[in-house]
């Protein structure tokens, strides 16, 4: 079994120089998107193949979440997990006297699978009824449901809620709309899983804080999983929690400001490259790099199978509807606000960023395309 799922790890394609012409091209092409723009490409071995103002820094979009995702494999130990308490005493006949509390620990990923092992445990227990209410704990974090951009409120671009404790990136019932108190939104969820079993609950789940006990149990988020929507999907919300997980884990505040220092400060130490973020996901122009750090990381991080899944293939996710060849795996980012198009990723061997500022959206797309097209080129 293990032999199997080895050989069905593609390894990192070896390093691949880039001819004359095709240097000249694809300079070309970089310059031809204006004085703002800065672009690197180099083999696996960290050679520069072709280069313009590659040392200089500009808004990253959404290929900070190369950032991200890789702070995250390197910096956790242990995938998020949530938990369930029995907070008051059990007794013979099955009443809880007390609360059940649902412990969110950062897993952007949450579902009904998960509540429903939960569900599964707290009945196991032999719990038939609660005489307090259904808490939820999503204390782990700060109350921010947004980024910076929106000041810590809701964004409508960031396909869901952030929260330490949220059901479906912040739902309430699966598919619903999103809430604006996620952990809330999960209690209430968890509590309506628990009466479709009979469990009587007399009050209303509600969000709030509580000392943490020994769990009844817990379900584990699935890291690997995380990380490719964050990049082939390009998933703000899971970016932003990866983030304010990183520096919860390190005992720090579950901010989006610690998150992006948390990820600047696992990056800079495993893959000595330095950003400048001012969030994990890529939605304020202060999250800055330039493309040799992009494509350092890209570098390093392509050993790593579960990172190297994790991108993009031409004509999927994020690269649905893009000409990216299929022979190249790749992060895209757009940032309308500070008119920033970027591109990075891997083309036959050829590690390559481009980040552009200034041109419209769509003619920065098409001219990053055909630079990766000619770099996916035998």
């Amino acid at each position: 079994m293990t032999t199997f799922v080895l050989a069905a790890i593609a390894a990192p394609a070896q390093a691949a120089p880039l001819s004359r012409t095709d240097k000249a091209q694809v300079e070309r092409l970089a310059r031809s998107l204006g004085a703002k723009t800065s672009f690197v490409v180099t083999d696996t071995k960290g050679r520069t193949l072709a280069a313009v103002r590659p040392a200089t820094r500009r808004p990253l979009g959404s290929v900070t979440k190369l950032f991200t995702s890789s702070a995250a494999l390197l910096g956790l130990s242990a995938p998020p997990s949530t938990a369930v308490e029995l907070a008051g005493t059990l007794g013979p006949d099955g009443t809880l006297t007390g609360d059940i509390v649902l412990r969110g620990g950062g897993d952007a990923g949450l579902d009904d699978t998960g509540l429903t092992r939960l569900r599964d445990a707290v009945t196991a227990a032999g719990v038939r009824r609660i005489t307090g209410r259904v808490v939820g704990d999503g204390s782990l974090f700060d109350a921010a449901i947004g980024g910076p951009a929106t000041s810590g409120g809701f964004d409508q671009e960031f396909d869901g809620v952030v929260g330490a404790l949220s059901f479906e990136h912040g739902r309430a019932t699966p598919g619903g709309p999103y809430q604006t108190d996620p952990a809330a939104a999960a209690a209430a969820h968890f509590d309506d899983l628990l009466e479709a079993v009979g469990v009587v609950i007399p009050n209303g789940a509600v969000s709030g804080t509580r000392p943490p006990i020994p769990p009844l149990a817990t379900v584990d988020g699935d890291l690997a999983e995380l990380i490719k929507t964050t990049n082939t999907d390009s998933s703000a919300v899971t970016a932003e929690t990866l983030g304010k997980l990183l520096a919860a884990r390190g005992g720090r505040p579950g901010t989006s400001a610690a998150g992006a220092d948390a990820v600047e400060a696992v990056v800079g130490t495993h893959l000595k490259v330095q950003p400048r973020l001012a969030d994990s996901a890529g939605f304020v122009a202060g999250s800055q790099a330039t493309p040799r750090d992009v494509a350092r990381l890209l570098r390093q991080m392509d050993r790593r199978p579960t990172f190297r899944r994790s991108l993009a293939k031409g004509g999927e996710g994020t690269l649905r509807g893009r000409t990216v060849p299929s022979g190249c795996r790749a992060k895209t980012g757009t940032l309308r606000s500070a008119k920033t198009t970027t591109l990075a990723g891997i083309c036959r061997g050829r590690i390559f960023a481009v980040l552009t500022v200034g041109p419209a959206t769509e003619r920065a797309r098409r001219v990053h395309d055909q630079i990766a097209g000619v770099l996916g080129r035998r």
